[in-house]
């Protein structure tokens, strides 16, 4: 998965690929991994609050 920048050293996913797994910080002060969720249907919803 790349978000821009360099991307060497980054590897890209295709469509059908397995999401490779990543932690970000929970709204409650923990940390929420991909992974916590292996098996269960679930749904990203992101939503930039910067400009653009």
């Amino acid at each position: 998965m790349s978000c821009g920048g360099d991307r060497e050293g980054s590897a890209l996913i295709e469509e059908g690929d397995a999401a490779p797994d990543f932690s970000l910080p929970s709204t409650e002060g923990g940390t929420v991994t991909l992974s916590d969720y292996v098996g269960d249907r679930s749904v990203l919803l992101y939503f930039s609050m910067g400009p653009g």
